[in-house]
């Protein structure tokens, strides 16, 4: 969990059990809860997502908002969804955000990449890019979202509708 005022920054996450032939369900690499001194001033930046089944998550089983969250530079290959963000109460900002095959199957051999052809073929039937509720005011800019069965998925939100922004979203074959 990333509680408030608190971040990552740098990492490079890679699952060594995981794989492309048995693909685990593992939880959010990074998640926003929102509890207590949890609800304010998260920051998740430049960081790698090597072969994450969920990438960013915040607010996705509590009831509890959430406020001013910071994703910049994040970037990587995610089998089930790359960020599910709900219940933002002010202004949140994501910028240079790129997920894709590409990461996993371009890896060092050393974190075991599968066929690229392959993992787009598994991304485009079983993950999405992006799933947006309700989030108030946020910025989303320079997205780049690519071979996804749905690239951004914007849903019904806990308290309000999607209130945000989103400039310069490059999503490319996705269904």
């Amino acid at each position: 969990y990333i509680s408030g005022s608190a971040g990552v920054m740098g990492l490079t996450v890679y699952y060594p059990r995981q794989s492309l032939e048995d693909v685990k369900p593992y939880p959010f690499t990074f998640y926003v809860n929102g509890l207590g001194d949890g609800y304010m001033l998260q920051s998740i930046v430049n960081c790698t997502l090597l072969n994450s089944y969920k990438g960013i998550g915040a607010c996705v089983q509590e009831s509890t908002p959430h406020e001013m969250m910071t994703v910049e530079n994040v970037k990587g290959t995610v089998l089930s969804v790359g960020a599910e963000v709900y219940n933002q109460a002010d202004v949140g900002t994501w910028k240079d955000l790129s997920f894709s095959p590409d990461y996993w199957a371009n890896a060092p051999k050393e974190f075991s990449p599968p066929d690229r052809a392959a993992l787009a073929e598994y991304t485009k039937q079983n993950a999405i890019g992006l799933k947006l509720g309700d989030l108030e005011w946020t910025q989303f800019a320079h997205i780049r979202l690519s071979d996804f069965q749905t690239g951004i998925h914007i849903v019904s939100g806990k308290r309000i509708q999607f209130a945000g922004s989103i400039y310069d979203a490059r999503i490319t074959d996705c269904g």
